[in-house]
């Protein structure tokens, strides 16, 4: 094998070295270097890529140019969703409200045992209650007692400048309370008569339209000088005369109202006058004064 030298040179400082043969000189292929992206203060690299692909020494990102698909609950935004759960919320918890408000109104509506149970018409009340009236009664579970009492008329009686309230007769034997429900005065009322009063025992003196209106001026004397009259040193009222203005009588001082006292009978009667003699009278006595004198 022949191989090609070179001339000599004229200047023999310039011949080389070695008298081996020169070979070609060809370019080492270079591999390509990946692009880096390097973090401005760490340098240290976070994403490569190769051939166009993008690697991730973390987590995988989404391209730049994908967006997140939005979140729908149902078909809906999630801000439809929740505001018809709220309102589906309050729609079912108002109608347990309403239910039980409904349930216990009901409840409270019905009657419980020893209740008294009153019936009103046209002509009559009728009051039934379980409390026993007499012995025999009171040794049987199922004993009440029925009363009717007849309904009271008032009729208007016109006088000069005023006008008188009249429910006599209807309200003959009947009884009006003033006071607390616990112990309250009772008064019977009568029409057309009057009780015999003691003399100087005048506590009540005074013009009013009704005989309510009087009975309520003679218990008002009681509570206002209960002290008083304990200890003896005020009259009791126990009976009131209201003047009705009754045309067929002697209509004398119509609407006019006296309190005083009168005292039971020995065989314990109320000591009313006959009638006919103070026609133009409509009173009123106190049944249980012990609730005053004690």
């Amino acid at each position: 094998m022949s191989y090609h030298q070179r001339p000599p040179s004229d200047l023999p400082e310039a011949l080389n070295y070695s008298d081996l043969p020169e070979t070609a000189v060809h370019e080492s292929p270079q591999l390509a270097q990946p692009e880096k992206i390097v973090h401005g203060y760490s340098q240290v690299p976070l994403h490569e890529e190769f051939n166009g692909s993008r690697k991730s020494h973390g987590e995988e990102l989404p391209a730049p140019s994908q967006s997140l698909p939005s979140r729908r609950i149902c078909g809906f935004t999630p801000r439809i969703s929740w505001s018809a759960t709220a309102l589906a919320t309050i729609i079912v918890v108002g109608a347990a409200v309403g239910g039980g408000v409904g349930a216990t109104s009901h409840e409270r509506t019905k009657p419980g045992p020893g209740v008294e149970s009153i019936s009103l018409s046209s002509s009559s009340t009728s009051v039934t209650s379980p409390l026993p009236t007499t012995f025999e009664a009171a040794t049987s579970t199922s004993a009440s007692m029925s009363t009717n009492i007849p309904s009271i008329t008032t009729t208007q009686i016109q006088e000069s400048g005023f006008t008188l309230l009249r429910d006599c007769p209807s309200s003959n034997g009947t009884s009006y309370s003033y006071g607390g429900a616990t112990s309250p005065m009772v008064f019977r009322k009568f029409c057309s008569r009057a009780l015999t009063a003691l003399p100087n025992t005048t506590s009540v003196d005074t013009n009013v339209v009704s005989l309510d209106l009087c009975i309520e001026q003679c218990a008002m004397w009681n509570v206002k000088n209960q002290d008083l009259i304990t200890k003896d040193e005020a009259p009791l009222c126990n009976t009131v005369c209201w003047r009705n203005g009754d045309p067929n009588a002697l209509n004398d001082y119509p609407g006019h109202c006296w309190g005083w006292r009168y005292e039971n009978n020995t065989d314990g009667s109320l000591g009313l006058t006959e009638e006919g003699k103070n026609a133009n009278c409509d009173s009123a006595a106190l049944i249980n004064q012990q609730v005053i004198v004690g």
